[in-house]
C-alpha cells in the first residue's frame, strides 16, 4: 500500500523514487494475448505489478461504498492493461464471491410497457443502462403477466436474479407493491410516486405551470388546450398544472377550448389525429393566439395538418409542446420547429442508479422530482402589447420567434 493506505504496485524503479510498477513491455502483452484464449486475473496482476486483490478492486465499481481502496494511478494502470488484453472479470465467479448478481431488473407487467419505441421511454432506459454499465452492473428486463405470482416471488428473492429493481410505476397492483416491499430489495419507481417505494419522476404539474408562465410572458392571453386522454396521470398533471396557473395569470382557456379526446395509434410520425377533435380546434383557431399541446407526438401530427391547410406555425398560430422528440433523434422535418419542454433524462437516470447502488440500507422511501427545461424554437411567437390577433383573416402583427 502507498502512504495513504491505497493498494499500489510492488516494483520500485532502480533509481529509487515512488513505489510505482514498471510499465509492461508490449512483448509481454502480446505473449499473453497469443498464448491464451482468455487472459486471467493473475496475468493482469503480474503485468501491472500488483496483487490479484488490487486488480479485482480496480475492476469493480469506481469507488465502492464511497471509499478509495486502490489509488487512482494504480486503478488507471490496471484498467489500461485489462483493456489491452481484452480481459473482463468472470461475472459468475464475482457474484459468488460478493453474494451479488451485479444486475438490476426492469420490471414490466403489461404488454404496452414492453413497447420501447416511444422516444422518451427509450431514452430513459438507455440513460439508466449506460450509468449502470459504468458501475459494473447490467440491466435486465423482466416481464410477468398477471397470474405468474410464483415466478414474481422468485424474481424478488434476494441475490437470486437481481440486486435491485426498477418499476414503471403506473399500473402496479397493490399486491405487486406489497410483494416488492416484503422483498426488502432496493426498488425505485419511475413515472409515478408509489406509497412505500422510492420514486424518481418528472414534475409534470410544474411543467404545466411553467408552460402557462411562458405563454403569458410571450403575450398570449387567449389559448386552447389540445390533448389526448391516455390513462396517464402525468398527462392529467400537464393539463391541470397549465389550467390552474393560466387562471391565476388571466389567460383565458374556457371549457370550449379545452379539447381533450381519445388516444389513437401512437408512433412518432404516424399518430392518428382524431378528426372530430381537430375540427373542434379548427373552429376556435380564429379566437386564440396559441395552442398548448402537452405531447410532441400529437403536436407533430397537428403541425403536419397545419402545413397541409396552409396554417403558418408561429405566425397564424403559436404552438407549445412537450417531450423534445426533435432533440432526441426524431426528425419529422429538416430543421427542428417545435418550442417544447425537454424531459430531464440524464438527471432521472443518475438519481435512479444512485438510489439502487448508493443508498444506505434499509431504504426509506424518498421521492425525487425533476423539472423539464424549455427549448425555444420557432413555434411560439412573441406578441406585441397592441397586437389584435385575428386568425380568421390571417392578418396579425406576430413576429417569428428566434
Amino acid at each position: 500500500m502507498d502512504d495513504s493506505g491505497h493498494l499500489t504496485g510492488g516494483k520500485t524503479p532502480r533509481g529509487g523514487g515512488a513505489n510505482v510498477a514498471e510499465k509492461p513491455c508490449p512483448q509481454d502483452l502480446a505473449h499473453v494475448s497469443m498464448t491464451r484464449k482468455r487472459p486471467t486475473l493473475t496475468e493482469v496482476a503480474r503485468l501491472a505489478g500488483t496483487s490479484s486483490v488490487a486488480v479485482s478492486l480496480a475492476l469493480r465499481d469506481p469507488e465502492p461504498n464511497g471509499r478509495r481502496r486502490v489509488s487512482t494511478a494504480t486503478r488507471a494502470r490496471i484498467r489500461a492493461i485489462a483493456t489491452e488484453l481484452d480481459y473482463f472479470p468472470n461475472p459468475t465467479a464475482r457474484n459468488l464471491v460478493f453474494s451479488r448478481t451485479h444486475q438490476v431488473g426492469l420490471y414490466l407487467n403489461s404488454p404496452d410497457s414492453l413497447n420501447l419505441s416511444p422516444t422518451p421511454w427509450r431514452k430513459i432506459i438507455s440513460a439508466i443502462q449506460t450509468r449502470l454499465w459504468a458501475r459494473g452492473y447490467r440491466l435486465g428486463i423482466y416481464y410477468f403477466e398477471s397470474g405468474q405470482e410464483s415466478g414474481f416471488r422468485e424474481f424478488l428473492a434476494p441475490n437470486r436474479f437481481v440486486d435491485g429493481i426498477i418499476v414503471q410505476g403506473r399500473g402496479l397492483s397493490p399486491g405487486e407493491v406489497r410483494k416488492i416491499l416484503e422483498a426488502e430489495m432496493p426498488a425505485v419507481s419511475i413515472y409515478q410516486k408509489i406509497q412505500g417505494l422510492c420514486s424518481v419522476t418528472v414534475d409534470e404539474q410544474k411543467m404545466g405551470s411553467d408552460a402557462a408562465d411562458y405563454l403569458r410572458e410571450m403575450g398570449h392571453r387567449h389559448v386552447a388546450v389540445f390533448a389526448l386522454s391516455f390513462q396517464k396521470p402525468e398527462w392529467n398533471c400537464r393539463v391541470s398544472g397549465f389550467l390552474e396557473r393560466a387562471a391565476v395569470l388571466g389567460i383565458r382557456v374556457p371549457a370550449a377550448r379545452q379539447l381533450i379526446g381519445p388516444m389513437g395509434h401512437r408512433e412518432p410520425g404516424s399518430l392518428q389525429l382524431p378528426e372530430e377533435l381537430y375540427q373542434r380546434l379548427r373552429k376556435v383557431l380564429g379566437k386564440v393566439s396559441a395552442v398548448y399541446c402537452p405531447s410532441d407526438y400529437l403536436s407533430t401530427a397537428l403541425v403536419r395538418r397545419f402545413d397541409l391547410e396552409g396554417i403558418r406555425l408561429g405566425r397564424d398560430v403559436s404552438l407549445l409542446s412537450y417531450d423534445n422528440l426533435e432533440g432526441h433523434g426524431f426528425k419529422p422535418w429538416p430543421e427542428a420547429r417545435l418550442t417544447t419542454f425537454d424531459p430531464p433524462f440524464s438527471k432521472i437516470a443518475s438519481q435512479v442508479v444512485s438510489i439502487l447502488l448508493d443508498d444506505v440500507k434499509p431504504l426509506s422511501p424518498t421521492h425525487h422530482t425533476f423539472a423539464p427545461r424549455l427549448i425555444e424554437r420557432g413555434s411560439v411567437a412573441r406578441l406585441s402589447s397592441n397586437t389584435n390577433h385575428n386568425h380568421t383573416s390571417h392578418e396579425n402583427s406576430v413576429h417569428q420567434q428566434r
